[in-house]
Order: C-alpha cells, then sequence, then structure tokens
C-alpha cells in the first residue's frame, strides 16, 4: 500500500514510469484514493509529453493508513489518457499549444441499481 501523503513515487521495477496520488476520498464508511501511472516522454525539443496508462482506485484500511489498491483495476475501469505541449519561438514571442485526449469507461455490474436512460 501507499501512504496518502505521497504525491508520487516511481513505479518499482518499471523505469520512467511514476505513481501519481489523488488525495484521499470519504465514499460513506469508506475512505477511497485513486493512484493513476503515469509515463513521460522522453525529452525532445519544443515538446513535452505525458500519458496516464492506468487509474487504479484503492481502499484504505482505516487503522494502518496503507491503500489496497486492485489487483486488475481494467475489471472496473478502463482509461488511458495523453497530454502533449509543443512550443516554438515565433516573431512576436512564443506559441504554445496543448493536445488532450482521454478514454474513459466505467464498467457498472448489472446489479447496480443504474436507470436504463443513464447507460443507453
Amino acid at each position: 500500500g501507499s501512504s496518502w501523503y505521497s504525491a508520487s513515487q516511481p513505479v518499482p521495477g518499471l523505469e520512467g514510469r511514476s505513481y501519481v496520488f489523488f488525495p484521499p476520498v470519504d465514499v460513506g464508511p469508506f475512505r477511497a484514493q485513486v493512484r493513476l501511472t503515469c509515463a513521460l516522454a522522453p525529452p525532445a525539443a519544443g515538446r513535452a509529453e505525458v500519458s496516464v496508462l492506468e487509474t487504479n482506485p484503492g481502499l484504505m484500511d482505516a487503522a494502518s493508513g496503507e491503500v489496497e489498491y486492485q489487483e486488475d483495476p481494467g475489471e472496473l475501469i478502463e482509461t488511458n489518457t495523453k497530454v502533449v505541449m509543443r512550443w516554438r519561438q515565433v516573431k512576436t514571442g512564443l506559441r504554445v499549444s496543448q493536445e488532450a485526449s482521454q478514454r474513459f469507461l466505467l464498467k457498472v455490474p448489472g446489479w447496480f441499481p443504474v436507470p436504463d436512460a443513464v447507460i443507453e
């Protein structure tokens, strides 16, 4: 598990990947924390790129403060996000552009009480 106060840390055994932690939130009687697995693209002139490869919700143990994350978060949620910033010098200053793309799929179990209109 990870402590709530960690903002980010390297992913053990995966060079160039980092875990980034959202602050914990209380959901009814539970305390949850989301962990993102992120990667930075190699440095390039006039370009920066970050990708969020995985979103993993975890439950915090009230006694220890440790968070237990999902073994396979893809069973609950599939996400990927990519943000690219580009910049170049122009006569009038600096031109900066940002491109962002995201895919988000939340898998709602059949027994979960969600109105049909929401799922359609």
